[in-house]
C-alpha cells in the first residue's frame, strides 16, 4: 500500500508544461497569447541541467509562473537545435533565454542562480521592457538616460559568459557594462556591484594575453579593480557577490597582482 501511495504521489507532483511544437511555433504561439518565451537549452549529459532541473524547475511556485511563458525546451543534441544555439549566441550548458515573440532577448539566466533570483528576474520581463540588445545600444550610444530597476537587474544577472557575442568584444562590453553600474538607481547597491565584476572580468578576459607577457593592465582595468576592491571591503556586500567573485578567473588576478599590494587584506579573505 505504502509502495502504490508513494508512486501516486509522485505522479501527482506538478510538471512544467513544455510546448510540445517547434521553436517557430512556440513563438507564433507567443504572439497570439501576447507572452514571452521561456526558452531552455539543455542536454541529457549535463550535470548542471540535472541539478537546474531538480531544484528549480520542479518548484511548484516556479511551475506556476512559467504559466506566463511559452515554456520551451530544447535539447541542444537534437537535430536543428543547434541551429537555433547559433542564432542565439548560446555557448553553454544550461542557458535559459527570455525572448519577446519578435525574438529579441529580454533576459539570459545562468543555470547557477538560485531560485529567488530566478523569480526576480522573471517578474522583471513581465512589464513592458526594453530587449537586452537596446539597452546595451543606448548605453554606447552616451545618452544620459538612468537605468530603470528592472534594467539594471536584468543586466546585472545576465549571463554574459553564456553568450558566444563576447569573446570578440570584451573591451567594449566591459566599458558597456561599467557605464550600466554607474546609471542603476542608488539603492541598488547590489545589481551595481554585479555590474562592476562582470566589467572588471571582461576587461581582464580583453586583456588575457598582455597580463600573460607582464604586461601591466590598461588604466580602465586598473580603476575597475578599484572599484572591485572598494565591494570586497563592504562585508555584506562581499558575501552577496560571493558567487559573482567565484567567477573572476585568472586573467583578472594576474592584474590584481599588478595593481593591489599584496598584503591588502580585502583580496586575502
Amino acid at each position: 500500500t505504502s509502495a502504490r501511495a508513494s508512486t501516486s504521489a509522485t505522479a501527482a507532483q506538478p510538471a512544467i508544461s513544455w510546448f510540445s511544437g517547434s521553436v517557430e511555433a512556440a513563438f507564433a504561439a507567443a504572439r497570439a497569447q501576447n507572452k514571452p518565451v521561456f526558452l531552455y537549452w539543455g542536454a541529457n549529459w549535463c550535470p548542471p541541467c540535472h541539478e537546474l532541473k531538480a531544484t528549480v524547475f520542479s518548484r511548484p511556485d516556479f511551475i506556476e509562473k512559467l504559466k506566463l511563458f511559452i515554456p520551451v525546451h530544447l535539447d541542444g543534441d537534437d537535430p536543428g537545435a543547434q541551429k537555433w544555439g547559433d542564432k542565439f549566441g548560446v555557448s553553454g550548458y544550461p542557458t535559459v533565454l527570455v525572448l519577446r515573440a519578435d525574438q529579441s532577448e529580454l533576459a539570459r539566466i545562468s543555470g547557477g542562480m538560485d531560485l529567488a533570483q530566478y523569480a526576480e528576474v522573471l517578474d522583471s520581463v513581465l512589464g513592458d521592457v526594453r530587449p537586452v540588445g537596446a539597452i546595451l545600444a543606448a548605453l554606447k550610444s552616451g545618452g544620459a538616460r538612468p537605468l530603470s530597476r528592472d534594467d539594471c537587474h536584468r543586466l546585472a544577472y545576465y549571463g554574459w559568459d553564456l553568450t558566444d557575442e563576447v569573446s570578440s568584444r570584451f573591451s567594449t562590453l566591459a566599458q558597456t557594462l561599467s557605464q550600466a553600474a554607474a546609471r542603476c538607481p542608488t539603492d541598488t547597491a547590489a545589481d551595481r556591484a554585479r555590474l562592476v565584476l562582470a566589467a572588471a572580468s571582461l576587461a581582464a578576459d580583453g586583456e588575457a594575453e598582455a597580463l600573460a607577457a607582464g604586461k601591466a593592465p590598461d588604466q580602465k582595468l586598473v580603476q575597475l579593480i578599484g572599484q572591485v576592491d572598494a565591494i570586497l571591503r563592504e562585508p555584506i556586500l562581499a558575501i552577496d557577490m560571493a558567487d559573482a567573485t567565484a567567477g573572476l578567473d585568472e586573467a583578472f588576478f594576474q592584474a590584481v597582482a599588478k595593481v593591489v599590494p599584496q598584503d591588502a587584506t580585502a583580496w586575502n579573505q
